[in-house]
């Protein structure tokens, strides 16, 4: 199926038994800015996809460490991506114009090249 245009599609949404993807209603945020409002838990903003980010609830992984989309007590720290390749939380960057608490901002592209985010290893 597809997502109306006020929403994006995840891979899961929270339900191990899920196998297909769920509409999320997008929450206006800029990953750079951070600028998610807290409703009662603290949400961080991350690319979904190359023009949108989205707010995601937070949890207790720095950097490097392992981290989950489903699973709460995995979700990385404010600020930080959970890599949808490794597993773990790696701090979002735009390169050249921040610098990174560990490591140095690399580029991430999305399809044909397009520049998209910036990941501190």
């Amino acid at each position: 199926g597809v997502c109306d245009e006020d929403s994006w599609c995840a891979p899961q949404d929270g339900q191990s038994s899920t196998t297909e993807g769920v509409c999320h209603t997008v929450h206006a945020c800029s990953w750079t800015d951070q600028d998610c409002a807290p409703d009662g838990y603290s949400e961080s903003c991350v690319p979904a996809d190359v023009d949108t980010s989205v707010c995601w609830p937070t949890g207790p992984q720095g950097h490097g460490e392992s981290c989950s989309w489903v699973n709460s007590d995995y979700f990385c720290e404010p600020g930080y991506l959970c890599s949808w390749v490794s597993y773990e939380c790696y701090e979002l960057c735009v390169v050249g114009e921040q610098s990174c608490s560990v490591g140095t901002c690399h580029q991430q592209f999305a399809g044909a090249g397009v520049p998209w985010f910036g990941l501190c290893w």
